[in-house]
């Protein structure tokens, strides 16, 4: 796919309260990615998103487990993005695909549908919430046809979450 009209990328504003995020366009099999949060509240958090669908998607922020739950209003950014292969209009290349992993005690080996150039930047986003603890994606080894991910709760639970899926982007640098 090239152009585009298979992306979209904005700024939403979350708390600890699920928000309903609707695309600005339809999308076939969306692919969601969100950057770390601001700073308006200094307590630990991450962001969860669920229920993505080809029109929207829900988001919100989960503290720690050790935190006591409550936080405000924090920013973040989000890329919606066509799940698949694509050439932006620069010529650069993209990819965005979605696994399913439970693994927090070894780094697990994901391949690219493609080649690229030069290792990807990565990033990646946990897209369910089948498991109530908090949890965010590690990445290693990021070369030009693979990287490794595991999932990581807060150091003092035990080394076991249910499945969750992971929304990814690979894309050149440039």
């Amino acid at each position: 796919t090239s152009g585009s009209q298979f992306l979209e990328a904005r700024e939403v504003a979350v708390d600890t309260v699920w928000r309903r995020v609707d695309f600005m366009q339809t999308f076939a099999d969306p692919i969601v990615v969100a950057t770390p949060l601001s700073t308006n509240d200094p307590d630990p958090a991450l962001v969860r998103i669920r229920n993505i669908n080809t029109s929207g998607f829900d988001i919100r922020l989960q503290e720690w487990d050790y935190q006591d739950g409550a936080h405000d209003l924090e920013t973040i950014g989000v890329l919606v993005i066509e799940r698949g292969s694509h050439i932006l209009p620069n010529g650069t290349r993209v990819e965005a695909g979605r696994f399913s992993t439970d693994n927090m005690e070894s780094f697990t080996p994901v391949s690219f549908s493609q080649v690229f150039a030069t290792a990807p930047v990565l990033l990646s986003s946990v897209t369910t919430f089948n498991g109530a603890d908090a949890v965010v994606t590690r990445h290693s080894g990021i070369t030009t046809s693979r990287f490794e991910t595991l999932l990581q709760e807060q150091e003092a639970n035990t080394l076991y979450h249910v499945p969750e899926d992971i929304d990814y982007v690979a894309g050149e640098p440039s």
